[in-house]
């Protein structure tokens, strides 16, 4: 009986392994209208990017009241989650970063937000500092010369407005620049099979 209880568990820890490290290096991005939480969940299954509209729409999301209302879209066996309210000046923008935790989400509170995509595939041509998390490309202050793989890159370019939330992917890279005076809130996740199966992509 043990034996067949050991087995089990190797199967399931197996399974929970490739869904958790599983990649989609395919430039697309999937979109949905105030998903039920079993849709928001499947297409998150897919480790596509993917933006939803019309998130919270009646609902003032504030530091306090996070919790209550965002909780709804952390991922089922959640082992540790924190939000961030990120407040932003006009056109501030942010270096091309590698997206480490199993659930990254981006919701945006106030203000307009462009960002830019890219996939797993597209590593080598981003040029990855030393530290493999951040890309010494500047993509808003590009230089062509230095960096002329970079030419070859195909991204997705995405603009948030309010009640807007992106989900990007482990392992996808990504930079933001505010269009206006900008509040987001970030939120990052992991799950119990999460935070011992996961590679360091």
């Amino acid at each position: 009986m043990l034996y067949l209880f050991l087995i089990f568990i190797c199967i399931v820890l197996y399974f929970q392994y490739k869904f958790i490290n599983k990649t989609a290096n395919t430039i697309e991005i999937l979109q949905y209208n105030n998903p039920e939480k079993d849709r928001f969940e499947d297409m998150l299954s897919d480790k596509k990017p993917a933006v939803f509209t019309n998130i919270l729409n009646n609902i003032n999301l504030t530091k306090r009241n996070i919790r209550e209302y965002f909780h709804y879209y952390l991922p089922p066996l959640c082992l540790t989650y924190k939000y961030d309210i990120i407040p932003g000046i006009i056109n501030h923008e942010t270096p091309i970063l590698k997206q480490f935790n199993y659930r990254y989400i981006l919701y945006q509170l106030k203000g307009t937000k462009k960002i830019i995509l890219f996939s797993p595939k597209e590593t080598k041509n981003l040029y990855p500092d030393i530290s493999k998390k951040q890309s010494n490309v500047n993509f808003w202050q590009l230089d062509s010369n230095v960096y002329p793989n970079f030419n070859n890159v195909s991204y997705l370019e995405i603009i948030l407005r309010p009640r807007q939330m992106l989900y990007i992917p482990t392992g996808w890279w990504f930079t933001t620049k505010n269009e206006t005076k900008s509040n987001t809130l970030i939120c990052t996740s992991e799950t119990v099979f999460s935070r011992i199966l996961k590679k360091n992509k």
